[in-house]
């Protein structure tokens, strides 16, 4: 480890345990000084406020050395860059007071009266400096030309009491970290692994591969440094974790950016964003089931689980993680993790998790009967060759009808897709869970059979469509109700009907028409536009009103108010 001599400013090696030490916090700008400038210059004639100010600062506070990132490190060894990123946590924790470097918030300003520069610091929104943050035990903040601000930040005097400190608050804010993991009265190992992955999900680093790194110490795993690979770097991390850690939190993310085609692993740390109170299922829950080990092999996730087959073909597993948001402790209305899986076509064990999902918070009693199995959740979906419903879901629905989910996952809105394995049965069942404009919960239920039309284009031609709808009732979400009906077969929370009422209104299905199947030789338009079926919903005043819409036709898949015509 080398530490720089805050009397003479020069490098001195340590191999064994090093002295008190002061440690810098800060993001790097364009004239940092490097440890190449310290080889080919002498150290007196080196200008950087952040080195000046640093030693100078160490020294008033009674320390003969600090340790500085920037020219501590010989980067150009790829071996001493992976031991140093390796030991960065250990470092940071070690140091007698890490001093935080705040260069965009102007000097001279009293916090108390204007926090809107500190609150707005590049530093809280980088990769590294959240280790920078919850590793050292002592913190000072300062500004840009060196002057304290607040008071000493954090953490605990001699006696173990934590200090009152009125910067702890405004951190804990602006970070989103809860206040104990910030005071150190609580160790981040008490933290599951989604709370963590949350706390960097809207920090950003310059090089891809850094947003995993940077999380190594939080998670107290190593890993050899490979710059170059790009995001698989947070999957190999992932995979550390799963080593290490017997935590489903793991797997309780979504990833919301365009083009996913999803992976049993996250993408991202932003995939955790909004999961911070994710825990593990209280050991004390009855519903508490001590899980298996898992590990990661060539196939996927090898875990074993509950799963529940819905009628939509989709699997439910359970997960042995839930939320304080929606679990009020009670051990019949405890909540657990249910995530939905598309099984892999010709494989009897084998799964993968569309890239769309979001996990899924459900009574834990759903899956008091089915005993857990071993499953392969693979790392990377099947590239199946997609098939054209011939389903559109038009864009003026979403005027009146917000869509929330879907059921199977692996449907898409706007162009309804097909794989081949529901070509085997011939026939579909979707689900779709909406909220009108009322905020009232509607289910939406079609079901269907389809021939082939155009084989080479991977074409079908959907026939006998039936259509249904359903008021979802209050507390309740459709996930739930579909895997009671699947576990119960029970049909009476979900009363389907061709027409519901809601209010003073009525919502129907109208089916108009379906186009004939395309023959061997006709021209298949890729958007799907001359493939749609006349599927439909009214929305009248009054049910006699209704009848009468009804056989006049409609727009594919639109919602439209009559009641003002």
């Amino acid at each position: 480890m080398r530490l720089i001599n805050t009397k003479t400013r020069e490098l001195e090696s340590f191999e064994g345990p090093p002295p008190a030490y002061a440690i810098l916090s800060h993001t790097w700008g364009s004239d940092e000084v490097t440890f190449q400038d310290y080889q080919s210059n002498a150290a007196a004639t080196l200008k950087s406020i952040k080195i000046d100010g640093c030693c100078g600062q160490a020294l008033k506070d009674g320390f003969g050395y600090v340790w500085i990132d920037t020219c501590c490190i010989d980067k150009s060894s790829s071996a001493e860059l992976s031991e140093a990123i390796n030991s960065m946590y250990a470092w940071y924790h070690g140091a007698a007071i890490c001093y935080v470097y705040l260069s965009d918030v102007p000097g001279g300003r009293d916090l108390g009266v204007d926090d809107l520069h500190f609150r707005r610091s590049r530093w809280f929104t980088r990769g590294w400096t959240l280790q920078e943050l919850l590793a050292p035990s002592r913190i000072a903040f300062y500004d840009q030309d060196w002057f304290a601000i607040g008071n000493e930040l954090k953490k605990r005097n001699s006696e173990g009491i934590t200090v009152e400190n009125c910067l702890t608050d405004l951190v804990s804010a602006i970070t989103g970290i809860p206040l104990p993991y910030i005071d150190l009265s609580r160790p981040i190992t008490r933290a599951s692994v989604a709370e963590r992955m949350s706390w960097a999900a809207k920090r950003k680093t310059t090089r891809a591969e850094d947003i995993a790194y940077c999380l190594l110490g939080i998670f107290n795993v190593n890993m050899p440094l490979l710059y170059g690979e790009g995001k698989k770097s947070f999957v190999r991390l992932q995979e550390e974790i799963v080593k290490e850690y017997d935590d489903h939190t793991l797997f309780f993310w979504h990833d919301q950016s365009a083009g996913s085609n999803g992976s049993c692993f996250a993408r991202q740390p932003a995939d955790f964003g909004g999961f911070g109170d994710v825990r593990i299922v209280n050991p004390n829950s009855k519903y508490h089931v001590k899980s298996s080990h898992y590990l990661t092999t060539n196939k996927g996730l090898l875990i074993q689980l509950s799963a529940i087959q819905l009628e939509s073909k989709d699997y439910v597993v359970r997960f042995y993680c839930t939320t304080d948001a929606l679990s009020d402790g009670g051990y019949e209305r405890e909540k657990c993790a249910a995530i939905p899986l598309v099984r892999i076509m010709g494989e009897e064990s084998t799964f993968y998790r569309p890239g769309v999902v979001r996990p899924y918070l459900v009574s834990c009693s759903l899956f008091r009967s089915i005993a857990p199995a071993f499953m392969y959740i693979t790392k990377v979906n099947p590239a199946y060759p997609l098939w054209q419903t011939g389903l559109a879901i038009q864009t003026s629905f979403a005027t009146l009808l917000t869509i929330n989910e879907i059921h199977p996952p692996n449907w898409k809105v706007n162009l309804v897709m097909a794989t081949e394995r529901d070509l085997i049965s011939g026939s579909q069942v979707i689900f779709l869970s909406c909220t009108d404009n009322n905020k009232r919960n509607i289910a939406v239920r079609i079901e269907y059979k389809y021939s082939i039309s155009h084989q080479k284009a991977h074409v079908l031609c959907p026939v006998g469509i039936r259509c249904y709808l359903a008021l979802i009732p209050e507390a309740k979400s459709l996930m739930e109700l579909l895997l009671l009906e699947a576990v119960d077969r029970r049909q009476e929370d979900l009363d389907w009907a061709s027409c519901i009422q809601t209010g003073t209104s009525w919502i129907a299905v109208n089916l108009t028409r379906v186009l004939p199947p395309l023959g061997p030789s006709d021209v298949v338009n890729g958007s799907g536009a001359d493939l749609e079926c006349g599927i439909g919903l009214r929305w009248c005043q009054s049910k006699e009103a209704l009848m009468k819409l009804r056989g006049k036709g409609c727009l594919s898949f639109n919602l439209e108010d009559r009641s003002s015509r």
